[in-house]
């Protein structure tokens, strides 16, 4: 009995446990794939905004005003509003972690992903009953308001994992990396190269260990790219031919992969270490 206590307080001064790094690469490609779906549900079925492109939707919003578009600024505010508000509360379940200073896909992670999926439930609640009758449209704003927060969420968990700086909900920055990369095949970021070689243990101490590291990291920037143009592709599908409300299950399913899976790599990783 003794034994497991002591066992138990050990825990609490380590991580959690981890995610492998095949896995967390998966799991990063399918949550950029989640914000692809995301995004075009918010412009081409939540009245023309994006979700988690904050960069747009601030010249949305200005235009908006600029042009007395009051449902388009309502839904441009509501962006803001629902996004900034989860990621503030994502940094702050993070601080409140003892080992916050230890990145990488722990429980924690997982955990708070969760939260975004319970979100995304709620998501699809408000499309069954969503109708696009009222003056503002405020079913609309609450749905847009809804999402976003889901998408800030998966901001701060995506940067505390901090995988070679990709953000899934931000996909200019990881493709500008991947065509950079494409262009000097010389790697000029030492940091980075270096992630990639410390988390393989195959692959240290050689040029051509940084070579392939090289590779890997820019075919993987690609393939994140690629995983959020089909989810946008499939969600405007969707979108196409199906009712609204059947549409998010699909954010929703995927999300629902994304925990699922992530909880079974981290049971099993439990069990090998006890």
């Amino acid at each position: 009995m003794v034994d497991r206590v002591v066992n138990r307080m050990g825990n609490l001064e380590r991580p959690s446990s981890r995610i492998s790094d095949r896995s967390r690469d998966l799991l990063f490609i399918v949550l950029t794939c989640v914000s692809g779906t995301v995004d075009s549900l918010g412009f081409f079925g939540l009245g023309g905004i994006f979700i988690s492109a904050l960069s747009g939707n601030t010249v949305v919003l200005a235009a908006s005003i600029i042009q007395g578009e009051s449902t388009t600024t309502m839904l441009g505010i509501s962006v803001f509003v629902g996004y900034l508000s989860g990621a503030s509360l994502a940094a702050f379940l993070f601080k409140r972690k003892a080992n916050n200073n230890e990145m990488g896909w722990d429980t924690q992670v997982t955990y708070i992903l969760g939260i975004e999926l319970i979100v995304l439930v709620l998501l699809f609640a408000q499309s069954y009953f969503h109708r696009f009758d009222s003056y503002l449209n405020v079913e609309s704003i609450i749905m847009v308001t809804t999402a976003s927060f889901g998408m800030g969420i998966q901001f701060i968990c995506a940067r505390h994992v901090n995988r070679i700086g990709v953000i899934t909900t931000m996909i200019t920055g990881t493709l500008s990396n991947a065509i950079y990369r494409i262009i000097n095949r010389e790697e000029r970021y030492p940091s980075i190269i270096r992630k990639d070689m410390d988390n393989s243990s195959s692959l240290k101490g050689s040029n051509k260990s940084k070579t392939d590291a090289h590779k890997r990291t820019t075919i993987y920037l690609l393939t994140v790219w690629v995983g959020y143009f089909i989810g946008a592709a499939i969600m405007t599908l969707f979108l196409i031919n199906l009712p609204l409300y059947i549409a998010t299950t699909l954010p929703l399913a995927l999300m629902l992969f994304i925990f699922s899976y992530a909880r079974l790599n981290q049971k099993s990783y439990q069990k090998f270490e006890n």
